[in-house]
């Protein structure tokens, strides 16, 4: 792969670097960087006598996928999208009274939003629910799957208690993948960290946002899928600035805008890696 490894504190931190991937490991952390952005793996870097161990389990379930996703196995094509609108009808999902927000309302904006932007791109996308209807979790992936998607987003707004209100920022979640689970979602571990990095970093900087990081959960919606997945959280309603921003239509269209984003570069990527597998 061409990495060549640097110091950057001894016995604290270090770093690998290429032509194009730039990571940065620290001790007894399971953050990492890549290129600057932060991904978190399932298990903490060790040091042990000045040489420092990645989990064999991280490096072929987040690092590879990212540095070598020709390797992975043919690459999933990509036309068929299904977005899926956090929450909806007897469940608001999280609310900022003050500004009158409702998590249901501002995901199925942003949804809507985003299915325009990838028509208009040439692709098929539908939504969970269009309107203000209570679809149970297990329906939603039950929904992706009957549709045959090639790719499920699922949109979120977060929040935190009132003694937190300074946090804020941008997350996207992939579906876990230790333990040796079997959820059908786990069948896709490696484009799920692809498309999740891609939207991840495009969202955060397309509406320079905190960087929260890729993150992993085992979340519902995420477990049942046959197809890639990834569930955004797109900015924090609890924090009183950030809450104000996504209050406004033309903020909530920079975030479909730069979820949109995210996936070209996936596409990119799956492309070229494509094109990698038919010329071996």
């Amino acid at each position: 792969m061409g990495l060549k490894f640097y110091t950057i504190a001894k016995d604290e931190q270090v770093g690998l670097k290429g032509k194009t991937a730039r990571f940065t490991f620290r001790k007894d952390s399971a953050t990492i960087t890549l290129n600057g952005h932060i991904i978190l793996l399932e298990y903490p870097v060790k040091c042990h006598n000045g040489k420092f161990y990645l989990s064999q389990h991280d490096y072929k379930n987040t690092l590879a996928p990212l540095l070598l996703p020709h390797a992975q196995g043919f690459p999933p094509k990509l036309y068929n999208i299904v977005i899926d609108a956090g929450h909806g009808g007897k469940d608001p999902g999280t609310t900022n009274t003050g500004l009158n927000l409702k998590e249901k309302e501002m995901a199925l904006d942003v949804a809507k939003r985003l299915q325009k932007l990838l028509i208009s791109a040439g692709y098929s996308a539908t939504l969970t629910r269009s309107n203000d209807t209570f679809i149970e979790l297990g329906r939603r992936s039950s929904i992706a799957n009957a549709a045959n998607a090639d790719l499920f987003v699922s949109v979120h707004f977060n929040s935190v208690g009132s003694n937190k209100q300074n946090v804020a920022g941008i997350e996207t979640y992939v579906l876990r993948s230790i333990n040796n689970q079997n959820y059908s979602g786990n069948k896709n571990n490696a484009w799920n960290v692809l498309v999740g990095y891609y939207v991840q970093t495009s969202l955060r900087q397309y509406v320079n946002g905190n960087d929260r990081g890729l993150k992993r959960a085992n979340f519902k919606v995420l477990k049942d899928i046959t197809c890639p997945g990834i569930l955004v959280e797109a900015g924090f309603i609890s924090n009183p600035k950030e809450a104000s921003k996504i209050s406004s239509a033309a903020y909530r269209q920079k975030l479909a805008q730069g979820i949109m984003n995210g996936i070209l570069q996936y596409n990119r990527s799956l492309n070229n890696a494509r094109a990698i597998v038919k010329n071996k």
